[in-house]
């Protein structure tokens, strides 16, 4: 159950890479485009940080099994939305 549990770690980290790419490919070039990026950038990660720490939380680090169950199934849909 523990290479699950990384393994979603590692999908749920995918689907902020999509996001933060979907983001990054609207911004126009200006002169704030540095601070742009940089914007998305920290707000992304701090999304994802708390993501990942809601995973840990509900699912007691993979030992309540029904929880981990019900996060696989929910990364899995996520992964499958473009």
């Amino acid at each position: 159950m523990t290479l699950s549990h990384e393994q979603l770690h590692f999908d749920i980290a995918e689907i902020y890479a999509r996001k933060m790419r979907l983001s990054l490919s609207k911004i126009k070039p200006s002169k704030h485009t540095r601070n742009q990026v940089k914007d998305i950038y920290t707000a992304i990660n701090k999304e994802l940080n708390a993501y990942q720490d809601l995973y840990d939380s509900e699912t007691n680090y993979s030992r309540d099994i029904e929880k981990q169950l019900l996060w696989q199934t929910k990364v899995k849909k996520q992964l499958q939305l473009k």
